[in-house]
């Protein structure tokens, strides 16, 4: 045999026993994996595998809605039975909002979902339970119709106009979303809703309000009193705010847990304080003069989750009715 080729056999072999022995040395200095100790990443804890551990879902048994097919302005409400640490995000178009659960019993929650009243046009949704980890429990389609207002005009008393520029309805609102931003966890009221005075409809929920310079939308409804001119708590809650805002004037929030506020603005006087628990049907103030009436009349609002809803729904649907076909 070619001496050459001896010499190249020769180093081929003895690369290749280097090579076997460095493999079976680090082989040797590297230590077993533990099925059941994952060990750590980037510093963080050690994560430890149960074999016994299973996989948290939702059944849809589980799970009630009100409905799937709802419209700009209105509310759904939901009940769940499911783990400790939950929570729930409502996706609409390009946003999602976090949706606050409200305990209700062990491991049972209700959530209350108020509709922007200014979307535009049909749109899908859909609401997503979670856990702390982000982990998808449960998801439920909820698909938004169109809804055509009215548009009636009104225009405000002459006497309410100078209140009623764009900085003063700014500094009221922001006032208001911080109140309502942090309510009652668990719902304070059983009964139905029932409107805080037994008058007249003046203006409607979404209707333009033409304030000299400044048009916009209401927020809420109109309503006339009778009976020496009383306004009374539309249910029973904790009053949150009482006191004289720059654009709505004399206002009282309630604060009825679960999400659900109810305001009342432009009241001539208000008989409550803040901190004080009120009843269903309890007077809290009397009517002012506002709009084209000129009679005895103020605004009621509803806020749900942070969002102004149709009062009229509310009065006619009881957010805790899911709670029945839940259990």
């Amino acid at each position: 045999m070619n001496k050459k080729v001896i010499i190249g056999i020769t180093a081929i072999l003895i690369l290749i026993i280097i090579a076997v022995s460095v493999f079976f040395v680090l082989k040797e200095k590297t230590p077993a994996v533990d099925d059941n100790n994952l060990g750590t990443a980037n510093g963080g804890e050690t994560v430890t595998k149960n074999d016994n551990e299973e996989t948290v879902t939702i059944e849809p048994d589980n799970f009630v809605i009100s409905e799937n097919y709802t419209y700009p302005g209105d509310f759904i409400s939901f009940a769940l039975t499911g783990p400790k640490e939950i929570w729930a995000n409502f996706k609409l178009a390009n946003t999602t909002k976090n949706i606050k659960l409200h305990s209700v019993g062990e491991n049972k929650y209700i959530g209350i979902i108020g509709i922007p009243s200014d979307m535009t046009g049909p749109a899908d949704g859909k609401l997503i339970i979670h856990d702390k980890d982000a982990k998808v429990l449960f998801e439920s389609e909820i698909e938004i119709g169109e809804k055509n207002y009215s548009y009636k005009e009104t225009s405000m008393a002459k006497s309410l106009v100078p209140n009623y520029s764009e900085g003063n309805l700014d500094m009221d609102e922001k006032k208001i979303a911080a109140i309502v931003e942090n309510g009652e966890d668990i719902p304070l009221w059983k009964e139905n809703f029932q409107l805080p005075a037994p008058g007249k409809l003046l203006t409607e929920f979404r209707q333009i309000v033409n304030a000299d310079s400044l048009n916009y939308f209401s927020k809420g409804i109109e309503l006339s009193t009778v009976d020496d001119n009383k306004v009374i708590a539309a249910n029973t809650g904790k009053v949150v705010l009482a006191e004289k805002l720059p654009a709505m004037g004399n206002t009282v929030i309630i604060d009825h847990g679960a999400g659900v506020f109810t305001k009342y603005s432009r009241l001539n006087s208000f008989k409550v304080k803040v901190g004080e628990k009120v009843k269903q049907g309890e007077v809290i103030g009397t009517s002012g003069e506002v709009g084209i009436s000129r009679v005895p009349s103020f605004e009621y609002s509803v806020i749900i989750d942070g969002i102004y809803c149709d009062p009229l729904l509310l009065n006619t649907v009881n957010p805790l009715m899911i709670l029945n076909k839940a259990s």
